[in-house]
């Protein structure tokens, strides 16, 4: 999709369109949301040709749709105008089905600022793949994996590990997915960011968030806590490397402290974060009738204090380490007492 802006009009575009493919669409989350005619139920409605390509509605069954064709350049599609409000985080998904072949496709919005890239994917002939991504107008910044570069698309991630596994020999291979984070002094796309970390994340491979820094500007600190926030609450995010390695020459891009160790603001977030808001101290409570304790944790060592009245022992004390688990959301520790 592209999308061009008039005034404070965007205007979308369908540029040649995961894991997720199907033989009939599905409905349109939100009922389509700020798109007009998005079943396609109007016909045309809504929608206009962008570039030389030629369209048409057609309809399967019950599946309505718009048909491309003519095509000379990529960009060569179909469009809407829509009236999007600055610094507000946009969800984006799309259907898309190619005639032949298996094909990469780029959602792109245009404004008058430049371009946003909302999503991609690997389009196939026979069946319908879901393009799900994100955007905020105006704003950019991720760079890489996670972000509007184009030369490194989620969509390109997921087709370089299907060649990995398809190589002779590496059908049991485990695999795991760095996402390299370098992120300029724009604010941050978070929108774009999580959808991103959950098209890898259908992948069901441990995703690490690593060289993560942001180029210094004025709100550095307030873009890296957000970051670091976005990151860390999807639950597929097995780690987070903070690229802030210190020297006395200074570092890459972000220094967490200054030449006498004490903290920048960079660093009062990263403490700040540790310390109060994702780190856990302690976490106490009773039992359910069934003998249970449930806590939500971190990654991380931990341990578990258990009292009983009736235990030999006053107290017992075990060990608890959570990891990252591509099998079950949920790890149990069983204790038996004997009184």
């Amino acid at each position: 999709m592209k999308i061009g802006e008039k005034s404070n009009m965007v205007g979308l575009v369908l540029w040649c369109l995961l894991l997720i493919v199907l033989a009939s669409p599905q409905k349109p989350q939100y009922n389509g949301g700020v798109i007009q005619n998005p079943e396609l139920n109007e016909g045309l409605k809504g929608w206009s040709t962008f570039g030389d390509a030629k369209i048409e509605h057609r309809t399967l069954g019950n599946n309505k749709f718009i048909v491309a064709n003519s095509r000379v350049h990529p960009h060569d599609s179909v469009s809407q105008n829509l009236n999007l409000e600055k610094n507000r985080i946009y969800t984006f998904s799309a259907w898309i089905q190619v005639s032949k072949g298996r094909i990469p496709v780029s959602a792109v919005f245009k404004t008058q600022t430049g371009h946003i890239l909302a999503g991609s994917i690997f389009a196939e002939s026979s069946c319908w793949s879901m393009l799900k991504g994100g955007f905020t107008v105006l704003l950019q910044a991720l760079l890489n994996s996670i972000s509007r570069d184009g030369d490194s698309t989620p969509a390109k991630y997921l087709q370089k590990l299907r060649d990995i596994k398809a190589f002779p020999g590496n059908g049991n291979l485990k695999l795991g997915i760095g996402l390299e984070s370098h992120f300029s002094s724009a604010a941050p796309n978070l929108a774009y960011m999580r959808a991103s970390i959950d098209t890898l994340a259908a992948t069901n491979f441990p995703i690490w968030v690593t060289e993560l820094d942001v180029q210094t500007g004025p709100y550095q600190a307030q873009y890296l806590e957000q970051i670091l926030r976005e990151a860390h609450s999807h639950p597929k995010v097995a780690g987070i490397v903070i690229w802030s390695a210190w020297k006395p020459q200074g570092c890459y891009t972000m220094c967490l402290t200054d030449n006498n160790f004490k903290n920048l603001p960079t660093g009062n977030v990263v403490d700040e974060l540790l310390a109060g808001r994702i780190a856990i101290k302690s976490s106490a409570g009773r039992t359910d009738g069934n003998g249970f304790f449930e806590a939500s944790l971190s990654h991380g060592l931990y341990s578990v204090k258990i009292h009983h009245p009736s235990a030999k022992n006053s107290s017992l004390v075990q060990k608890l380490n959570v990891v990252s688990s591509t099998g079950a959301d949920n790890q149990t520790l069983l204790m038996r007492f004997a009184a």
